[in-house]
């Protein structure tokens, strides 16, 4: 067994990532343990993570999407770090959007959603994303809008941030709402096929 132990501020956000080179993480008897101040606060006890594992901590809610807030129909303000995290979950199956549209924010916006937090890949493009916009408001270049086709009681993580490395501190005001029943056809052979359409 190795210990290594560091000295790091205590009022900053921390992210702990271990490496793997061979892509099997501990798996299958291996085992990593970290400790603040001799309390355990994370470990991985024989699981394959792939190449890498990340833990964060002392980081303030909506950091990451192991941490973020909740989220609910209706206005938010994003907290003004380069992406803010939350979590939402559909009291329905239905059609819902978020807009940064015409709110007033000052810097280009951008949205993305996904349908898992372990294990994906962050990314400034779509990449690993459910849905995804950078744009699509008539009259305002900052804002974008996402159309979103979500199942009623399933965890979504939507991630809004800031589309230029200049404007990281600046809020960002969005909307989610719910736009009604999802219209298509459960067929799959249909050229309309929407497995979760009401309508």
């Amino acid at each position: 067994a190795q210990t290594f132990v560091y000295c790091v501020p205590a009022d900053v956000c921390k992210i702990f990532r271990m490496l793997d080179s061979y892509g099997d993480g501990m798996a299958p008897d291996g085992v990593y343990r970290l400790y603040r101040d001799n309390e355990l606060i994370h470990e991985s006890l024989g699981e394959n993570y792939g190449h890498e594992d990340n833990y964060s901590f002392d980081c303030p809610p909506g950091t990451f999407c192991n941490n973020p807030l909740t989220l609910s129909p209706g206005l938010a303000v994003s907290n003004g770090n380069a992406d803010t995290w939350y979590r939402f979950v559909p009291a329905e199956n239905g059609t819902y959007e978020i807009s940064t549209c015409g709110l007033g924010n000052a810097c280009p916006s951008k949205i993305w959603v996904y349908d898992l937090c372990d294990g994906i890949t962050i990314t400034n493009n779509n990449l690993g994303t459910l849905f995804y916009a950078e744009d699509g408001c008539d009259n305002d270049p900052n804002g974008a809008v996402a159309t979103l086709f979500l199942e009623g009681g399933k965890e979504y993580f939507v991630r809004i941030g800031n589309a230029s490395n200049t404007c990281t501190g600046q809020p960002i005001n969005f909307e989610l709402s719910y736009q009604g029943p999802i219209v298509g056809c459960t067929d799959p052979t249909a050229c309309n096929y929407q497995p979760l359409a009401s309508v």
